[in-house]
């Protein structure tokens, strides 16, 4: 029986830490292009650790071209990411200690049947350095996309390397005047110049902790992504992969630089690409890629054997030729001569054709009779599964999410998943302003002054290691322009109006068509030509929707002149979009696309139309953040103070 006033033995002694609150306050000035997902705010938290954040923001355009009739909404969303989410290891490593105080093994991870993985103390890192010359190396790349937005070059219409300069940046990574470059080789589409970038070496370059870029791409994949289309990229937030081990550090500097050399790896996002918002999910956006959640049940039958008969009469078609017979057989003659052998030989030159055909009949005996029967349980397995696979791909796909969604529980939050913790949202308004001239003809001109604000609270505390990041984004509530044919237009047959009874039997299609219809009489037609140079096919489609959707939601259109003269005055979907780099072709109506947040979506609306670099970005925002956390730690960090 224990007793706990025996002095023997190892004892759970315990710290006593101070506690005090800190200001943590800042202001936070940035600019940003539309749908780009820019971390505001980064803070750290220990176990323990409770955190306050009121943030207020205000925001500010760059000059538009007129008093558009546009939208657009930004919000600030603040989330909690604890490290053991981004690598397994971490908890081991943390603790600071390698062996027990008899020497003994403090492994939690098995290696193998009979070994545990290694304890040390280093964590996943990346040199400074190599930043600068993984970006470098996109900046000095020997080729750029012709067309000027598109390749690896690229990240949904601006210079890849830009915006990954601009991320590290605000993740506090150091200065990176490569948001600012353009790249070193010419571009005639953009009459682009390289700028001098080159190779300095200096001593001691430190090596940075890579948390913060994986707890970004973590809220990303949690929380910004339209699951249907676009899949959980754990290589962006989780490096498992790197494994404790005394000898080395672990650092991704290798890794990181074989990327831009290799065509394939280009390809792909990585941890220092910025992510992009998605837009709104409307009549168009968001469809889906099956017409239902999961694969088709299938109920197998047994039908048994079939009987039956048949009769069967006919004549052979006639084969004329010129024919022969040496031994009582009929062969085809192709070309002989006369023989003195006594044979009967038909002159090839000289002979006539002969008609030769058979009649025949018969009985044949088919089964045709079917028998076979489907259980009831059988349909109810079949139905029970169909359910069950809906179910499972109508949710996200963590443990926490399905188990929810199945048993109607939700579990408690493990360390695999990002924390959402609060947020806010707001509308830019567009200030009208009239500019009355007084020279020239007295003519009336229209302006505009932008203008946003908005402000956010949030409160937490933290039981482990993690860092708490807001986000701010900023998308247009989309418009399209109404080229498209509407869907109510394509009932041409009573099957085609709504049946009640067969509401709930699956999605239907959405036409490219719906979207924009090309006039075949135009010149405007040469931009939907299809990859191989052929005419569009109006009957494709690009997704599914719920089953007579077209009377159970709409989307925001425009017409008329708004559709070509005065397309500065709207944002949103129009003719531009499918004539620009990445719609150009018909096949370019689709899902990805028309759900992806692209900077020149609004390029009409702004005076400088270009989104390159971070000198072309449209919203200029100044936040500040009231930030106050109450931790274990002494205010002086003297001793004997609290």
């Amino acid at each position: 029986m224990a007793n706990r006033s025996n002095i023997m033995g190892l004892h759970g002694l315990k710290n006593k830490p101070s506690r005090n609150s800190f200001d943590l306050s800042h202001r936070n000035m940035f600019t940003a292009k539309v749908g780009e997902l820019l971390p505001c705010f980064v803070q750290e938290l220990n176990p323990g650790d409770s955190v306050k954040v009121s943030s207020s923001y205000f925001t500010r355009t760059a000059p538009l071209q007129s008093n558009a009739f546009t939208r657009l909404r930004e919000n600030v969303q603040y989330f909690f990411v604890p490290y053991s989410a981004l690598w397994k290891y971490f908890d081991s490593q943390v603790l600071n200690m390698t062996k027990n105080a008899n020497g003994g093994d403090i492994s939690r991870i098995a290696s193998s049947l009979v070994g545990n993985q290694k304890v040390t103390t280093q964590m996943p890192c990346v040199n400074y350095k190599t930043l600068h010359a993984y970006l470098l190396k996109f900046i000095n790349r020997s080729t750029v996309g012709s067309d000027g937005s598109v390749g690896p070059e690229f990240n949904r219409g601006c210079y890849r390397h830009a915006e990954s300069a601009k991320l590290l940046q605000l993740l506090g990574y150091g200065n990176f005047p490569e948001q600012f470059a353009n790249f070193k080789v010419n571009n005639d589409k953009h009459n682009q110049s390289g700028q001098n970038f080159k190779d300095v070496t200096y001593n001691n370059s430190p090596y940075l902790s890579i948390f913060r870029l994986l707890a970004y791409h973590k809220i990303c994949n949690d929380h910004y992504l339209y699951r249907q289309w676009q899949p959980y990229n754990a290589s962006l937030c989780n490096v498992d992969y790197l494994t404790p081990n005394s000898s080395s550090l672990l650092s991704i500097d290798d890794a990181l630089l074989s990327i831009p050399d290799d065509s394939i790896k280009a390809e792909k996002l990585n941890l220092l690409d910025m992510r992009f918002s998605n837009l709104p999910l409307d009549y168009f956006t968001g469809v889906l890629p099956t017409s239902q959640f999961g694969s088709e049940s299938v109920v197998n039958l047994n039908l048994g054997n079939a009987s039956g008969s048949a009769v069967l009469n006919g004549t052979t078609s006639k084969d004329s030729g010129r024919w022969r017979t040496t031994t009582g057989e009929w062969e085809m003659e192709q070309r002989v001569a006369s023989s003195a052998n006594g044979n009967l030989k038909l002159d090839n030159s000289n002979g006539t054709f002969i008609s030769h055909d058979h009649t025949f009949s018969g009985n044949v005996a088919i089964n045709t009779s079917l028998s076979g029967n489907l259980s009831i349980i059988a349909l109810r397995n079949a139905l029970a599964a169909q359910k069950y696979k809906e179910i499972q791909l109508a949710n996200d796909v963590d443990f926490q999410s399905q188990v929810e969604a199945h048993f109607g529980i939700k579990p408690d939050e493990k360390n695999e998943n990002s924390l959402f913790i609060g947020g806010s949202s707001s509308m830019i308004n567009i200030n009208e302003q009239i500019n009355q001239n007084l020279s020239g003809d007295n003519k009336a001109t229209y302006g505009a002054a932008p203008q946003g604000n908005g402000s956010a609270s949030i409160k937490f505390t933290a039981k482990t290691y993690g860092v708490v990041i807001g986000i701010y984004r900023c998308t247009p509530v989309l418009d399209f322009a109404h080229l498209g044919i509407d869907r109510t237009l394509f009932k041409t047959d009573a099957s085609d109006f709504v049946i009640p009874e067969m509401d709930s039997i699956g999605m239907q299609q959405t036409f490219r068509c719906e979207v924009a219809a090309p006039a075949p009489y135009n010149d405007e037609f040469k931009a939907f030509r299809v990859g191989d140079g052929s005419s569009p096919d109006m009957s494709e489609t690009y997704g599914y929707a719920p089953r007579y959707s077209e009377f159970k939601t709409s989307y925001d259109r425009y017409n008329g002149a708004f559709c070509h003269s005065l397309k500065s005055w709207v944002t949103g979907i129009n003719f531009d979009a499918i004539q620009n780099n990445v719609w150009n072709t018909w096949a370019g109506i689709n899902a990805p696309n028309m759900f992806a947040c692209r900077p020149d979506i609004v390029k009409n609306l702004f005076l400088v139309s270009s989104t390159n670099n971070s000198d072309d970005d449209q919203l200029y925002v100044g936040m500040v953040n009231m930030c106050y956390a109450t931790r274990n730690l002494s205010r002086y960090g003297l001793p004997y103070s609290n």
